[in-house]
């Protein structure tokens, strides 16, 4: 404010040197083209700030089609460029974290599955519907109870209490079978996280399970050989306590007919 009127050539240096080209070019298509010139560009202040603005323009032409002059009006859209960025970073990551879960998803060595506040699932990994035995299609929009009748029932209480209490439950063995292979008894090891929004309302519930069948059988089969050993153990104490006492009557038998022999001698 006060200084003398502006030039052309002191707007330019005020245009950041990455802009001005484009800057000048838009300005001279627009009069090329008897077009409103409307550019976006980053100007550098006296005090080394730099704002973005919106320079919208429209020509001024002469009897011959010359242009004379621009009149026009130049706005500051520093908050919004600010915003808009935030916003693409924002954007950016969300796709990234996708990309991330999508590939958790895929590769993941353990089921994951996503439930809303009904039970029903909104996500699922092949590997767990691979557990299953349903293709994960047959999984989306249906609740556990539906996909896994006898499973279902026995987590649900698991499921309200996650929903209720807004805190995982986490290491639970769940028993059963599946519609693929109802004869065959399974063993899983299952954790629930809920899943809040920003003001920590729980949206739904994330599921983790792993199968343990093999390393209960494992176990239970261990523990069948140490009580079989443990068995065995106190036979061979009860075999060797006997020894022991044959041996000692042995002993004293062996002493007598010693004894009985030297005495005619």
């Amino acid at each position: 404010p006060g200084q003398p009127d502006r030039s052309y050539e002191e707007w330019a240096s005020r245009v950041h040197p990455d802009d001005l080209a484009q800057a000048e070019a838009a300005i001279q298509r627009s009069l090329a083209e008897r077009t409103d010139y409307d550019y976006e560009y980053r100007l550098l202040l006296p005090n080394g700030e730099i704002r973005w603005v919106d320079n919208y323009g429209r020509g001024f032409y002469d009897a011959n089609g010359q242009p004379t002059r621009m009149l026009g009006v130049i706005q500051d859209i520093t908050s919004r460029k600010l915003a808009e960025e935030a916003l693409r970073n924002s954007e950016e990551q969300a796709k990234r974290q996708l990309a991330e879960i999508e590939a958790i998803y895929k590769t993941a060595p353990i089921g994951l599955c996503v439930l809303d506040t009904q039970f029903r699932y909104i996500r699922i990994n092949e590997f767990l519907a691979e557990i299953n035995g349903v293709p994960a299609a047959g999984h989306i929009g249906h609740t556990v109870r539906e996909v896994l009748p006898e499973l279902g029932e026995v987590q649900e209480q698991f499921f309200q209490q996650v929903i209720d209490g807004g805190t995982p439950v986490l290491n639970q063995e769940v028993h059963g079978t599946t519609p693929s292979k109802p004869e065959i008894e399974r063993d899983w090891l299952v954790n629930y996280y809920p899943l809040h929004d920003s003001d920590r309302n729980v949206l739904g519930i994330n599921i983790t399970v792993q199968e343990i069948t093999e390393q209960k059988l494992a176990k239970q089969a261990l523990q069948e050989r140490a009580v079989e050993l443990t068995r065995l153990n106190a036979i061979l104490a009860q075999t060797t306590a006997l020894v022991q006492d044959r041996n000692r009557e042995l002993d004293q038998f062996t002493y007598i007919v010693s004894h009985d022999l030297k005495a005619p001698l």
